[in-house]
Parts: C-alpha cells; sequence; structure tokens
C-alpha cells in the first residue's frame, strides 16, 4: 500500500524522471511543470496527488475542477484528470487504484458529476488531449476496468513542409475571394477588437483567452492570421513555432474554401519563418478530413475518456 499525499516541492526532480519514462511521448521539464501545474489558477493541492512507498514519491495525478470565474460555462459540473502515472516497477500493485480512488472521491466532495480524462477547456495549454491508445494502451485498460468510457477520439497530425508551396488553384481562388471583398491577410493591433468580438460569437472558450494571451507576449502580428470581409473579422489562424491552430472560419463564410487560403497563407508564412514542420495536437471529424485533404498525416490517436461520478 501507498501513502496518498499533496505534491511537495522536493519530489519534482524524481517525478518528472517517472513520467519521462511513463509518459514518454509527453516528457514535461520543470519549466513546464511549473507553468502548466504548478502556477495554474485552478491548481489546489487537494488534488495534486503524489503515491508515496517507503518515502519516495512513486506516482502523480494530476486533477483539475473549475476555482472561480471562467469563460466556459458548461465544464462547472465536470472535473478532469489531466495525467497520471506510476513508476513501473510499482505497476499492478493497487497503487495507481489508490491514486484514482483518492481523486474521485475529492471529486465527488467538489460537487462534480463527471470526470474527463482530458486537458480542461479553460486552460491555454496541455499535455495532450487524451490517452493515447497506442503507446499508453495499459494506462487506457487501467481507466477502463476503473469505469471510464470512451468519448471523443482525437488525432494528433502532422505536415513536412520542406516541399510545401501554395497551389495555383489556390491562388485563383484567393483572386476570386477579392472580388468578393474578402481578404486573408496577417493580424494587425487595429483589428484586435473585431477578432476577439469573432471569438467570442463564433468560438466562445479559450480562444478569446489565448488571443489576449499572445498579445500580452507580444507574439508576432504574422503568426496570427485573420479573414475579412471589409473590415469584419470572419476567420482566424495561428501558429506557435511549428505547431499549427487554433484555426477557424464562420458558419455563414463556411463552403467558400475561405478556410482553404486561410490555411495555406498561414503555412506558407510558417515556412518562411523557419518552421520546418507542422504539427497539431487536437483534431477530429470534418476537419481532420479536411488536414488529411491538405497532406497532413495522423501521427496519435487519442481518446478523451470519462466517467460518471
Amino acid at each position: 500500500m501507498a501513502v496518498i499525499r499533496s505534491f511537495r516541492p522536493e519530489d519534482q526532480v524524481t517525478l518528472l524522471e517517472i513520467w519521462a519514462d511513463t509518459l514518454y511521448r509527453d516528457p514535461v521539464s520543470p519549466d513546464r511543470f511549473r507553468t502548466m501545474v504548478l502556477l495554474d489558477p485552478n491548481h489546489d493541492p487537494e488534488s495534486l496527488l503524489v503515491a508515496e512507498v517507503d518515502g519516495q514519491p512513486v506516482g502523480l495525478l494530476i486533477g483539475r475542477v473549475q476555482k472561480g470565474h471562467t469563460e466556459v460555462s458548461y465544464i462547472r459540473d465536470k472535473a478532469y484528470i489531466t495525467a497520471m502515472f506510476v513508476a513501473p516497477q510499482y505497476q499492478r500493485q493497487g497503487i495507481g487504484s489508490q491514486l484514482l480512488e483518492h481523486a474521485l472521491n475529492w471529486f465527488r466532495s467538489q460537487g462534480k458529476k463527471t470526470v474527463l480524462v482530458s486537458p480542461y477547456p479553460y486552460t491555454r495549454h496541455y499535455f495532450f488531449p487524451g490517452v493515447d491508445v497506442d503507446a499508453y494502451a495499459g494506462g487506457y485498460q487501467f481507466l477502463k476496468r476503473h469505469g471510464f468510457e470512451d468519448g471523443s477520439h482525437q488525432a494528433w497530425m502532422s505536415m513536412k513542409l520542406l516541399d510545401f508551396r501554395i497551389p495555383p488553384e489556390i491562388v485563383a481562388l484567393e483572386a476570386r475571394l477579392k472580388t468578393e471583398g474578402i481578404r486573408v491577410q496577417p493580424f494587425a493591433p487595429r483589428y484586435l477588437t473585431g477578432l476577439l468580438g469573432f471569438l467570442n460569437r463564433v468560438f466562445p472558450g479559450d480562444w478569446p483567452a489565448l488571443i489576449r494571451e499572445r498579445v500580452e507576449r507580444k507574439v508576432d502580428d504574422d503568426e496570427t492570421w485573420i479573414v475579412l470581409d471589409g473590415e469584419t473579422v470572419v476567420g482566424y489562424a495561428q501558429f506557435e513555432q511549428e505547431r499549427f491552430g487554433p484555426f477557424g472560419v464562420s458558419d455563414d463564410y463556411r463552403g467558400r474554401s475561405i478556410g482553404t487560403v486561410l490555411f495555406y497563407r498561414t503555412v506558407q508564412r510558417m515556412k518562411a519563418k523557419g518552421r520546418k514542420s507542422l504539427w497539431l495536437a487536437w483534431t477530429g471529424g470534418a476537419a481532420q478530413r479536411f488536414y488529411e485533404r491538405h497532406g497532413l498525416t495522423v501521427d496519435r490517436d487519442q481518446v478523451i475518456i470519462k466517467k460518471e461520478l
């Protein structure tokens, strides 16, 4: 049996070594752990749980619930597990079950009705969209045995940019859209209010907060692209390093290949700024099919799984 307790600063070095060994596709540096876990506004020591055996940390579970105001109202009755692991030599000894049960009891005490193994929507950063069913098959089966059920599958996709270029038909399409008053261009500060208004209307949640954060960090304007109908923002895409997205167009403007032009112009700027590849961590359905048509391939199958409490 393990002792289940809250995280202590002296646990960090050992736990991050175990993390790199168990969640080997998704290692985390000390800086990322501090930023994404300890400095998270929704961090609660009661849900950052450590399993200890003979005085040594051997496992970790990161739980999250909403604390105070958030822009995403539909998560108020939900709890989230954003990462969980046990050192290989201590697996199959009931330690993972202890960690999980402790977390579930705490979630219930907070009045939550559902728990998801997923990033929660009001974070701007996450370790992974769901459980990697190939790399972490053992963890996936562990959660299934504890009553978790499959939700949506999310694809991690990528593409090399060495031979990327904008096809002539996309150039012609962009020219036609310009005759209709539709322009695709880099973001400029004078469009900030319009962009935030567009995102609040069409993609409410963490996308507006993401833009505000990027402006505060002084991310280069040309790493955000917008679609304008006259002077009205009707579409948006962004990248950071080699990560593409979010990316979306207003419902009223879909079906006109505007998103296709936005995608190609944004990716062309990525390449022009020295990016050698493109990746995105979270997509599925029609969006996944769009990316496949334009050269991306699936690298990982990740599933968001949930349990009613």
